[in-house]
């Protein structure tokens, strides 16, 4: 524990993996958790930073070092649950290394499984926050820094006392998220999340109007870990946040990653009749429910600048999504389809294969729906059992298998985690990696680039949504001879001249 030292506080999102460099996939993003967190410490007078290992090059093996090197006397540590494992390799070399060292772990992963990760031995966990953290890791925080022993009276913790657990009385939601300050993006390397995902390959950055869901897909932690609550910020906070972004990091396009921006008419009608009068000028993406548009809701939403809709699919067939609890029909995803591309936005199918009572003819209804709503593109997801679903808890054992127990394995919904009973992994696998290879194939890339085209403009020049799909694309679907004339002239001439023109930037050091 503290002694009489200051107060300093590093938040930490580690890899999945160990590793000493920065992710190379394009799949990095800002841990907005510890971004929202940092920035409620800093306005309660606190001492923080954050490192996001993923996008850093500070090497696992060095992380006691980092720590004791900048002075820091609490360190906490999230995780989704592919990084659980990781996570816990860090904490454990951190207290091993500095016995004083206060170590809290936080997430939903943390959240649901305080038990087991207190249970391992020899103990290297001093406190878990359960559910949403930005309340009791402050009353946490300032119960060490006053010395004080009683940790029983804050709400939402987990923790050893006496070698016996001590689980606290559930926290409360925070009621007003205009309250929240503006999470702490100043402490995260954000251009290394610029060249992970993009909209038609231009760089974005992501913002959040809302906390939790009112619905109960088996598949999705949210209705338990939110309790089937949705709360928003007002409109004048998400406006201010993203003329504040948009001149601070100069870029218009933007996600956002509410699980139901338009759940809530009323906030939805504002928010982008708010970005119409001001002239915001964004283009962005959002999530939606199919049963949730209409075409004046669409149309506005287009006028706002919203040039893509990711809608949660899931099936093609009516008792598997009765089953998920989606509460949605094939007729409204054919009808939420229709008008979005009617009145001028892209859309993104997400589609998961894999579910319990999955069957080879109910995938094969998936496909032929994806054939027939026609999307910009199309995700298909290998069905993952995370903790805090339905799935997990209760309908994966008398459904089908759990093919791996190790938490690092969760990180890829490429690879299946759960094969129904009836199915096997190749068969799903098999599918999987069939239709996402249509999904790349010249004529869908061709068809991206028309529609694109027709929303960004010019925006759509780049080698990430451009050149590199359409070089693949037509590579894949040349002969053989004609492949041999590709790799000659990149292999002699197109990679030499570019790294050519780099060194002479000085944009290349190992060229």
């Amino acid at each position: 524990m503290i002694n009489n030292k200051r107060i300093k506080i590093l938040l930490i999102n580690p890899r999945t993996y160990p590793g000493s460099g920065i992710d190379i996939s394009e799949d990095k993003h800002p841990p907005f958790g510890l971004a929202y967190l940092a920035a409620y410490m800093k306005k309660n007078g606190y001492d923080i930073d954050i490192l996001d290992m993923p996008a850093s090059f500070v090497a696992d093996d060095k992380i006691s070092e980092y720590v004791t090197n900048g002075g820091f006397n609490i360190v906490g540590i999230t995780g989704m649950t592919h990084q659980i494992t990781n996570g816990c390799n860090l904490a454990r070399n951190l207290k091993q290394d500095n016995p004083d060292l206060n170590v809290v772990l936080g997430g939903i992963h943390a959240t649901y499984c305080y038990k087991e990760l207190l249970a391992q031995k020899p103990s290297f966990i001093d406190f878990i926050i359960r559910g949403e953290g930005e309340k009791t890791f402050s009353e946490l925080i300032r119960a060490i820094e006053n010395k004080s022993k009683d940790f029983q009276q804050i709400k939402g913790l987990a923790f050893l006392q006496n070698n016996e657990l001590v689980v606290t009385e559930d926290r409360g939601f925070i009621e007003d998220l205009n309250d929240l300050p503006l999470p702490a993006r100043e402490l995260l390397p954000m251009k290394e999340y610029f060249s992970g995902e993009r909209i038609f390959g231009n760089s974005m950055i992501e913002v959040m109007a809302s906390r939790g869901c009112p619905y109960e897909c088996i598949f999705c932690s949210s209705p338990d870990y939110w309790k089937r609550k949705i709360r928003f910020r007002s409109v004048e906070n998400v406006i201010n946040e993203i003329k504040l972004l948009k001149n601070t990091y100069n870029i218009r396009y933007f996600v956002f990653l509410d699980d139901g921006l338009t759940l809530r008419k009323d906030f939805l009608y504002q928010f982008c009749q708010s970005l119409i009068e001001d002239k915001v000028n964004i283009k962005w993406r959002c999530l939606a429910r199919v049963d949730q548009v209409n075409k004046e809701t669409l149309l506005l939403m287009k006028k706002a600048g919203c040039v893509k809709i990711c809608y949660g699919v899931e099936s093609g067939n009516q008792q598997i999504l009765d089953r998920a609890n989606k509460k949605i029909t094939i007729d409204k995803i054919k009808n939420a389809f229709s008008l979005t591309h009617e009145v001028g936005i892209a859309t993104l199918a997400l589609m998961i294969i894999g579910h319990p009572h999955e069957t080879k003819e109910t995938i094969d209804q998936s496909i032929g729906l994806i054939r027939q709503l026609r999307p910009f593109r199309y995700v298909f997801q290998c069905m993952t059992p995370y903790v805090g679903t339905k799935l997990f808890n209760d309908i994966a054992k008398d459904t089908g298998i759990i093919l791996s127990n190790k938490w690092e394995d969760y990180r890829s919904t490429e690879r299946p985690m759960f094969v129904p009973f009836g199915l096997d992994e190749f068969t799903i696998l098999n599918y999987h990696d069939k239709f996402m290879e249509e999904n790349a194939s010249l004529k869908h890339v061709l068809r991206r680039i028309f529609i694109g085209f027709s929303l960004a403009g010019k925006d759509i020049f780049n080698k990430k949504f451009l050149l590199y799909p359409l070089y693949n694309a037509i590579y894949k679907e040349s002969p053989s001879s004609i492949r041999k004339l590709f790799d000659l002239s990149l292999n002699n001439f197109v990679l030499p001249f570019v790294r050519a023109v780099r060194r002479n930037r000085g944009k290349c050091n190992v060229c």
